[in-house]
Formats: structure tokens, C-alpha cells, sequence
């Protein structure tokens, strides 16, 4: 069994405009904030890889809206280092291609964010 759960504080200001819920991995929040709209996902994504790749190919296409926030576990990674072959297997080219095409990617010039769970040990680079 799969789930995703986005929380918002209500005193926040976020007015929630409109949400869809698919199979416990996918949770899409229209919402709005200081008058601008975002379109926030998060997701689970199937470890399948055939059934991945049709789940990739599904979020891509709800990622048509502007300020697109997308978030979750992608059960790929976009980084050759984070593989112990040091290669991109073809689920993860897939996110990545989809990642750059709708300019998903750490803001340039801006913060970074990046949590880990305390349980995680850090890796080595």
C-alpha cells in the first residue's frame, strides 16, 4: 500500500483552490499564496520500473502548470554518484529529461533545500 501526504498550515495563507489524489501516489494541490498560483505535487512513485515509467509519463503531464513544486519519493535518482555503477539506469534518464524539460531543478541564485532524515547517515562525496 502506497500514500502521500501534503500538510499546510492553516494559518499560513495558502488557499487551497483544488486537489486530486491518485492510487496513494500522487497528490496534486492547486492552491494560491500572495496571489500568485502554485501547483504542488507530491508523489510516490511505483518501485516497478515499467510501472514507474507510465507514472513518470502521467506526472509529466500534470507539470503543464506554472510554479510547479513537485516533491516525494521518486524511487530514481538524477545523480550518477548516487549509484554504486556511477550510471543513470533508464527510469532515472526518464525523471531527469522531464526534470530539465519543465525547468524542475535547485534554484539558481537562490537557497537550496535539501532534507535528510537523522537517520540517514551522510554520505561521502
Amino acid at each position: 500500500m502506497a500514500g502521500v501526504l501534503t500538510a499546510i498550515k492553516r494559518n499560513y495563507g495558502l488557499q487551497v483552490n483544488h486537489v486530486e489524489a491518485v492510487n496513494g501516489h500522487f497528490l496534486q494541490c492547486l492552491v494560491t499564496w500572495e496571489e500568485e498560483s502554485y501547483n504542488l505535487i507530491n508523489i510516490y512513485a511505483p518501485n516497478d520500473s515499467n510501472e514507474r515509467s507510465i507514472f513518470f509519463s502521467f506526472v509529466d503531464k500534470k507539470l503543464q502548470a506554472q510554479n510547479a513544486i513537485l516533491a516525494g519519493d521518486f524511487n530514481s535518482v538524477i545523480n550518477p554518484s548516487d549509484r554504486i555503477t556511477k550510471r543513470l539506469d533508464d527510469m532515472s534518464l526518464l525523471l531527469k529529461d522531464i526534470l530539465e524539460r519543465k525547468s524542475l531543478g535547485k534554484p539558481k541564485g537562490k537557497k537550496q533545500f535539501m532534507y535528510q532524515h537523522p537517520f540517514i547517515p551522510n554520505r561521502k562525496s
